[in-house]
């Protein structure tokens, strides 16, 4: 007894403690000395067993001992401290008369908290979302967890081992020969991906493997480096247009210049003419670059749907090629709304780009304009559109068409239903976006084999049509009031100098911010308006040049311009009383007029 690893106490018919073995003393923390004589019940017992305790050692007693005879339970036992821990007992009668009993007590504790360990360690691979598979050394599944089954199920195979890499064998063997972890081991199957980890277990033949899906992942990790090439093309776009619209303003305002001239021929003027539309276009050519490049702010105009679909239909002519030949079925009736016609232009060449793609073989496309009324009705029916009067854009192709899944996610930015490296998935979603910015609304309709329409819609307006600006009016009044040109493109800095001079103004003309500031200081109580490029090279911008020169005059009059869109040339904030914005190019007759009214203010 005394050299027992466990304790043992013996006790009489009436519980009294009769003998406390070494072992005793350890695991209740109290002496012999101090529990000989003691009742049991008192000492190791908690308060709420022992009223059991003291019924089954009286049942023990009426019986002679033999209901305790070899009885083995689990119960919680008092330490000297107070605190409780997990006991199991062997109790045996040991002597009839009088009555003796004696238990066999071991801790439980550590035990306990082994299979706690054990029991929380089986829980996780159990409850992990992801994979837990053990594998040994051939290659085999020997535990997989409930993830694992749920994977396996989803991909319509029994065993898990059949979604194993090909090449397993070797990535354990590479396992084995390096003794470390092996991690992120891509594999595909039926277009998703899964990630794998190997690690092998300590002094034992089997592997950890742990399993994930990455499809989403990787196709944002995918759409993020497509969003960064987009942006990048956008950055570069910017710049060409910014560059071009510099060269447009000096085509613009040289023709504009030549058709006021007296005595010019009538053929002259016709060939001027020609320069000036093609002017014009060119002008909505960077307007699209800008705005594809996010640089670009709405510029709402009143205007004939139908003309902007005659303006750009050459340009979608060359987009289609000569195997899919592209008609045009425009209503005779004028269709006018107040649109941005460079973003109604680029949804339909997104369109019509997306029905070129989908008849690989050629195929008939159509563009279709023609009026429409929502009534209350139609309008309750699909609550995405508004009542009223639409002027209504169709692009129709007879390609292979969209299924009935994929039509739930065609406006989904990076949604593509075009093969790896041929659609960004941007083209529909930018499409929605414009319209939805001019109120509008957008229908798709499709049949998988047969073809594809989409139809735009767009508020008509009362307003009187303008149409697109003319670039030969500039029958604008003149001055004689003096106005300081600050352009670093050289040939426009000439341009508007000789133009101005041309009306009667005076003109001071220099190419950076600072050079401006240098004439301020010797003839700046003579200029009455400050004409200004927003972007400029030196280190003193239009906008810095503004701040620095109202601050010595507060009434200075002031006129920014850009090739850039207010947005990106920093002209966002709200301009103040005698500010005015010019957005590169314009026609000569509204830098006239933009002068002259500010002048006047």
């Amino acid at each position: 007894m005394d050299g027992a690893s466990d304790a043992v106490v013996t006790i009489d018919g009436t519980g009294v403690i009769m003998d406390w073995n070494p072992a005793a003393e350890r695991i209740f923390g109290r002496k012999s000395e101090d529990v000989l004589g003691e009742d049991l019940a008192k000492i190791i017992i908690p308060q709420r067993f022992r009223q059991r305790y003291r019924d089954g050692l009286q049942e023990a007693l009426i019986n002679g001992g033999a209901s305790m005879l070899q009885r083995q339970m689990e119960i919680s036992a008092l330490r000297e401290d107070g605190s409780e821990f997990p006991t199991e007992i062997y109790i045996t009668c040991i002597q009839m008369e009088p009555p003796l009993f004696t238990g066999f007590i071991k801790d439980l504790s550590e035990r306990r908290a082994a299979e706690e360990k054990i029991r929380q360690l089986a829980a996780f691979p159990e409850l992990n979302p992801d994979p837990v598979l053990q594998i040994n050394r051939k290659g085999q599944v020997t535990y997989q967890n409930r993830a694992a089954n749920l994977l396996a199920e989803s991909f319509n195979v029994n065993d898990f081992g059949e979604l194993l890499p090909d090449d397993f064998d070797r990535v354990i063997s590479e396992c084995i020969s390096e003794g470390k972890s092996l991690s992120q081991i891509v594999t595909s199957r039926d277009q998703r991906s899964l990630s794998w980890s190997l690690h092998p277990v300590k002094d034992a033949d089997d592997f950890q493997c742990y399993v994930s899906e990455v499809t989403d992942r990787l196709k944002l990790e995918e759409q993020l480096r497509e969003s960064q090439k987009m942006e990048a093309i956008g950055q570069l776009a910017g710049g060409v247009a910014h560059d071009f619209n510099n060269i447009l303003t000096i085509i613009i305002g040289n023709t504009s210049m030549i058709s006021s001239e007296p005595g010019v021929s009538g053929e002259v003027l016709d060939l001027n003419r020609q320069a000036s539309e093609a002017a014009m276009r060119a002008a909505q050519l960077t307007r699209q670059l800008l705005l594809f490049s996010r640089r670009q702010a709405m510029q709402r105009k009143v205007v004939d749907l139908n003309e902007i679909v005659r303006l750009i239909a050459r340009m979608l002519g060359r987009i289609v090629g000569e195997t899919t030949p592209l008609t045009y079925d425009l209503c005779k009736d004028s269709l006018i709304a107040d649109v941005d016609a460079g973003m109604i232009d680029q949804a339909l060449m997104n369109l019509v780009v997306n029905a070129r793609d989908a008849m690989p073989n050629g195929g008939d496309l159509r563009i279709q304009s023609f009026p429409l009324t929502v009534s209350e009705g139609e309008a309750e029916y699909d609550s995405e559109i508004n009542p009223g009067d639409y002027g209504c854009l169709r692009v129709i192709d007879n390609g292979v068409g969209i299924s009935k899944d994929q039509m739930q996610h065609i406006y989904e930015p990076f949604f593509t239903t075009k093969e790896t490296g041929k659609g960004t998935g941007l083209g529909l979603s930018t499409v929605f976006g414009i319209v939805k910015q001019h109120g509008g609304h957008v229908v798709a309709e499709s049949e998988e084999g047969k073809g594809t329409s989409f139809t735009l819609f767009f508020p008509l307006t009362v307003k009187t049509e303008s149409g697109f600006e003319s670039m030969g009016d500039i029958s604008i009044t003149g001055g004689d009031e003096t106005i300081l040109i600050v352009e670093d493109e050289p040939a426009v800095g000439r341009l508007m100098k000789n133009s101005l001079r041309r009306k009667g103004y005076k003109t001071l003309l220099t190419h950076s911010g600072k050079e401006a500031l240098e004439i301020w200081d010797k003839e700046g109580d003579d200029v009455d308006l400050l004409f200004t490029d927003v972007v400029m090279p030196g280190g003193v911008s239009g906008w810095d040049l503004v701040k620095d020169l109202r601050e010595r005059r507060p009434s200075l009059k002031v006129i920014l311009t850009s090739g850039y869109s207010p947005e990106v040339a920093g002209a966002e904030m709200n301009l103040e009383k005698g500010q005015h914005y010019i957005q590169k190019p314009s026609p000569m007759k509204v830098l006239f007029q933009t002068i002259r009214e500010c002048l006047d203010e």
